[in-house]
């Protein structure tokens, strides 16, 4: 097995990617095919799913003869990919039935920096896949994703959940404790894109703390792309590709449940 990233943005999201698993989840499978490289992990929780896929062709170099899971310490890759500086080139192989990976950081292109290589032992982990069907939802929104990821960290301040309207108007956020409330009012030429449902209210209230865990990856892309449904788990779709697209091949995604009336 062995890839290789060298285009600069894709260098960044990959390693982006990588720095922010561990904050989500402490182990996990990267399954790896002939075709992509996958992976789908739960949060501890229990109410946040993560999955991410990226196709053969947006590496610079993908060979797999066979089909494996590789099971990873994502400690061990936020410290490695640490060291990653501007500039360099990411490479990971293994040698078939071996039991580590390596790791490789060199220069890529005119910059001349310090090839700085690592060896990780790999893990054992059982896991199953959860069949996640795509479906339609009553509300799509996308937004900046920087813009979203602020008023996310603002309103984390002012409570522990998050509610969420869609309306034919836009989107309420609204954040509340003991002290007060904050309302953040989308409407739809604040933002990149919004359709609902006619005749459709949504409303749901998720945790606020696994929000912003999905928002710590949004340097990945420009564009968040938000899809919302009552009673159904939150979307949040991140693009991979070249352009943002909700429609990407490559890409970083999340489900959140909602939180249950009693």
């Amino acid at each position: 097995m062995r890839f290789v990233i060298t285009e600069p943005t894709k260098v960044k999201a990959f390693a982006i990617i990588f720095r922010q698993l561990k904050d989500f989840i402490a182990d996990v499978n990267i399954d790896l095919s002939e075709d992509a490289l996958y992976i789908q992990g739960m949060g501890d929780s229990h109410v946040c799913l993560f999955e991410l896929i990226l196709q053969k062709d947006w590496f610079a170099e993908f060979e797999v003869v066979k089909a494996f899971a590789m099971g990873i310490h994502c400690e061990f890759m936020f410290k490695m990919l640490g060291c990653l500086e501007d500039g360099q080139k990411i490479t990971m192989h293994m040698d078939e039935d071996d039991d580590k990976l390596a790791v490789e950081f060199d220069s890529s292109g005119e910059n001349n920096t310090i090839r700085k290589c690592f060896e990780m032992p790999l893990m054992n982990l059982d896991s199953e896949h959860l069949d996640v069907p795509e479906k339609e939802h009553e509300s799509d929104l996308a937004i900046m994703a920087d813009e979203f990821s602020e008023l996310i960290s603002q309103l984390s301040i002012f409570g522990e959940e998050l509610i969420i309207k869609c309306h034919a108007d836009g989107i309420d956020l609204t954040s509340k404790g003991d002290l007060g409330q904050m309302t953040a009012s989308i409407k739809e030429e604040d933002i990149v894109e919004y359709a609902i449902e006619e005749d459709t209210v949504v409303n749901l209230s998720v945790g606020l703390k696994f929000i912003q865990s999905m928002c710590g990856f949004s340097k990945i892309s420009e564009v968040a792309y938000l899809h919302c449904s009552n009673e159904s788990p939150i979307k949040l779709h991140y693009s991979l590709d070249g352009e943002d697209s909700n429609d990407s091949k490559n890409y970083a995604r999340f489900f959140v449940a909602p939180k249950l009336d009693d």
